[in-house]
């Protein structure tokens, strides 16, 4: 994933678009997200400081109204975006939301997330 300078099928600020295309292909929504974060800040150079939520690495994350891992286009979808956090830090509240309850949605997708991305296996549920 890494068309975020754009491209004749993907124009720039829509590479959201690519993960759903990965989905198409045969990949689970959770291996494009793996694939656009943690595979591409590896690929990079970039693994040690960000890519996947673990302290001491840098937190951009895009909070959305919406599960991604039931619909994937949920990320491309503005008008759904949450909030936006760049660095740890949030940045911009787009809607009224308890930030509570996004940690806690965080603190639990997380464990089986970093299982995933390290292992390819996201355990049981």
């Amino acid at each position: 994933v890494g068309t975020d300078a754009g491209a004749d099928h993907v124009p720039h600020g829509s590479n959201a678009s690519e993960l759903e295309y990965l989905t198409t292909i045969g990949f689970s929504t959770m291996e494009a997200i793996v694939a656009a974060t943690k595979t591409g800040a590896e690929i990079l150079g970039l693994g040690d400081e960000v890519g996947t939520l673990e302290p001491g690495k840098t937190a951009d994350l895009l909070i959305v109204d919406g599960n991604p891992l039931e619909d994937i286009r949920v990320l491309q979808d503005p008008s759904k975006f949450l909030h936006i956090i760049k660095d740890g830090k949030c940045i911009n509240t787009l809607k009224n939301v308890d930030i509570g309850q996004v940690y806690d949605f965080i603190d639990h997708y997380t464990d089986k997330d970093y299982e995933l991305a390290n292992t390819g296996n996201p355990g049981s549920e």
